[in-house]
């Protein structure tokens, strides 16, 4: 996160350079790595279960989610339970679910 609009501590063009600079770097290590490692782990069961508690509007089922399945990339299903309050009567549409 990176506040540029409220002052006084929006950050000057030169620390920003900085960064660019710290960014460049840990993209040339990112790059340097080998390819095919996997960000986050494939658990069908748990996505079995996300998914049907999301279309169930079922905010119990996703409150009791255990913490250790959501780690990595996987993390990011902690938005989508904030998502499943947030579409109150909207009918999510699903057109297939392939585990890769």
């Amino acid at each position: 996160m990176l506040n540029t609009y409220f002052p006084p501590n929006q950050p000057t063009p030169a620390r920003l350079a900085r960064r660019f600079a710290h960014g460049r770097k840990t993209s040339g290590l990112l790059l340097s790595r080998p390819a095919g490692r996997a960000l986050f782990t494939v658990d069908p069961d748990r996505d079995r279960l996300v998914l049907d508690a999301f279309f169930a509007r079922n905010g119990e089922a996703l409150g009791n989610i255990l913490r250790v399945r959501l780690n990595s990339g996987n993390s990011e299903i902690r938005n989508w339970i904030t998502v499943a309050g947030a579409s109150g009567e909207l009918v999510p549409e699903w057109d297939d679910y392939i585990p890769c």
